[in-house]
Parts: C-alpha cells; sequence; structure tokens
C-alpha cells in the first residue's frame, strides 16, 4: 500500500513538473512575441551610393557595438586601397572618353600619352588591378611594390587633367569619396597602416542583399534595415515591407551633378526623386512614419563650387548658381556670401522637389 502510493505521488510530481515547464515555455514564447511586437522597424531606403550604409555604420557606432576593431577595420583597409586603383583606372578611361566625345568642351581632360613618364605610371597601376589586398595576396608583396604602387598613384592623382576630370562627375559615375582618399595615398599604401573609424565609415563597399541590426534607445528597441541602392537590389526590398514601422528615405544633395552607377545616362537625382514618389505613394507604406534625410552636405557644396549649376538637374531652377571665377584661393567677402545664397537657394530648391 505505502509502495503503491509512493508511486503513484511520483507520478504526479513528474507531471507536475512537466505542466508547470510547459506552462513557463508557453509564458516565455509570449513574452517574446510581445518583445518582438513592441520592436520598432526602420527600413533605410534610397538610391545607390546615396548614402544609406554610411548612415547604418553610423548607428551601429554609435548605439550598438561599433565595430570589430579586426575583421571591419581589415575589410575596410583592403577595399579602399582596391578603390583608389579602380577609380583611378576609371578616371584615366573617362580622361580619354570625355576628350574624344567634345575635344573643346574637355581639352582640359587630355593626356599626353606620348609622354613615357606617364605611360609608365599608367601601367605599374594597371599591374595591380587585380589585387585584393587581403592577407593571403600580400605574402608576395615587397616593399618595392608598396613604393612603385604609391609613386605612380600620386603622380597620377596630381595631374591637372585627372582632377580635371573628377570635377566632372555629372558625366559619369565614381565613388563619392574617392578624393578623400587619393589626398591621402601616402598612408593608405603604407605597408603598416592601419584602418581609422572615419576611414570605415566614408569607404565604399557596395550593399547586396539586406543587413540588420538591433539597438536600444531611449529604452526603445530599433531594429534598422539596409538595403542595396542599385536597381537590382531593389526588387529585394519587398521582402522586408511587412510590419514597417518608419522608412527613412535617404537622398544625397550631389546627386544633381552625379550619374547612376548602373546607367551612366540617368541623372542620379532624377532617379532618387522617382523612388521616392514610388515609396510615398505606395501601398505598402500608408501607415508608416517616412523620413527624408539629405546627406552629403559637403560634397553638395563641392558640386557647386566646381561650377555644375542646379539648372543641370531641374529645367525649372530660376536661382542663383556660384559663379567660379577661376580663382577659388581667394578670400574675398561678397564670393563667400554669393555662395552662401546661392547654397540655401538650390538646398531650398531640392528639398521642394522631394516635397
Amino acid at each position: 500500500f505505502i509502495s503503491t502510493t509512493t508511486t503513484t505521488m511520483g507520478n504526479f510530481c513528474e507531471h507536475s513538473r512537466q505542466t508547470e515547464s510547459k506552462d513557463n515555455m508557453e509564458i516565455e514564447m509570449q513574452i517574446q512575441e510581445i518583445k518582438e511586437e513592441k520592436k520598432i522597424k526602420m527600413l533605410l531606403l534610397g538610391t545607390g551610393n546615396c548614402g544609406k550604409s554610411t548612415l547604418f555604420k553610423q548607428i551601429r557606432q554609435i548605439y550598438s557595438d561599433g565595430f570589430d576593431q579586426e575583421s571591419d577595420k581589415k575589410e575596410s583597409v583592403a577595399m579602399n586601397r582596391a578603390n583608389c586603383i579602380d577609380g583611378m583606372l576609371k578616371l584615366l578611361l573617362k580622361a580619354d572618353t570625355l576628350y574624344n566625345s567634345n575635344r573643346e568642351l574637355h581639352k582640359d581632360c587630355y593626356i599626353y600619352l606620348s609622354n613615357d613618364e606617364i605611360k609608365n605610371h599608367i601601367k605599374t597601376v594597371k599591374t595591380y588591378r587585380e589585387q585584393h589586398f587581403d592577407d593571403e595576396s600580400l605574402l608576395s608583396f615587397t616593399e618595392k611594390d608598396w613604393s612603385a604602387l604609391r609613386d605612380s598613384l600620386c603622380y597620377l592623382w596630381n595631374l591637372p587633367q585627372i582632377k580635371a576630370v573628377y570635377k566632372k562627375q555629372e558625366y559619369f559615375s565614381i565613388y563619392p569619396n574617392l578624393a578623400y582618399f587619393l589626398d591621402r595615398i601616402d598612408q593608405l599604401f603604407d605597408e603598416n597602416y592601419e584602418s581609422t573609424e572615419k576611414d570605415v565609415i566614408e569607404g565604399d563597399i557596395r550593399t547586396t542583399g539586406l543587413v540588420n541590426i538591433e539597438v536600444e534607445i531611449n529604452d526603445d528597441i530599433f531594429v534598422f534595415v539596409d538595403t542595396g541602392g542599385q536597381r537590382n537590389e531593389r526588387k529585394k526590398w519587398i521582402h522586408q515591407f511587412n510590419n514597417v514601422d518608419g522608412v527613412i528615405f535617404v537622398a544625397a544633395l550631389d546627386h544633381y551633378a552625379t550619374v547612376l552607377f548602373e546607367d551612366e545616362f540617368t541623372n542620379a537625382m532624377h532617379e532618387s526623386l522617382e523612388c521616392f514618389n514610388e515609396v510615398c505613394n505606395g501601398k505598402w507604406f500608408r501607415k508608416s512614419e517616412i523620413i527624408l534625410l539629405l546627406t552629403r552636405t559637403d560634397l553638395f557644396k563641392q558640386r557647386l563650387l566646381d561650377g555644375v549649376p542646379l539648372s543641370y538637374c531641374f529645367d525649372n531652377y530660376e536661382g542663383m548658381n556660384y559663379i567660379n571665377d577661376g580663382n577659388m584661393e581667394l578670400e574675398c567677402t561678397e564670393t563667400d556670401e554669393q555662395f552662401e545664397q546661392c547654397y540655401k537657394c538650390g538646398l531650398s530648391h531640392i528639398q521642394n522637389e522631394y516635397d
């Protein structure tokens, strides 16, 4: 009798523990569901090279775990070095293309290829066009390689013709912050160079697919989703359109004077405006907050200083245009005031176009 009672109590206790465990699991699942529902999902949308990934990296740096000191910075060094070589070769190619398209308009782009020194430096840079700058490929790299590459890139970047081509980005697509790295060739192509956090942010690594990160801001959990902006990447956006609380649409101000990476016959800001219109008027985000973020003020100012009028992008623009008198080293109050007025006028017009 006692033995039977003990066995029954044991079964009862075991059954109670299983029931309690099941109840706990259900409670945990319910808590997790509530937490998921409370998460604020934010999509970063925009066309290619508009600054979405830069914003994403800044959010990660400020609110999350920052950058992985080893992998992120190592990847940044390799990519930025490769981009410098690829960018320089593209500038050389576009110098020839622009000059042959209109020899009078683009006579400042003509490079004297009969000059042996120029030819040798171009040949040196071409030698390293397939270099990935990863650990394995650098095993065979010598000090002679580093020195030759540094010298050739510096020489070509300082050619007036290359600088002239770089200012004509309304005709072709190039890495947005290429000048930032080409101005620092000596450091970037030093064998012992270590990337800074600014290098990681400024670097151009094209986003493919979708990347997300969870961060806590003022006791709220935000999920930021970074997306690729080129046309073939936008097809993937729709997979993230459910349960979106907010959209941050990123638009680069300097795009008024640039073209698409994937289609150099299309103005980048025209594409951005069309994309923004689709996002605002689409059925997916009728209940979502939409934030327009205009980026790259520094590059926008530089394009205005280069003398590219806003009317290049907008036929209806009737505001001021900055007139470059060719002497940018003179500090003139009147010129500064003129530029400031031009900048404010241009910025206001672009804001109205997106409104």
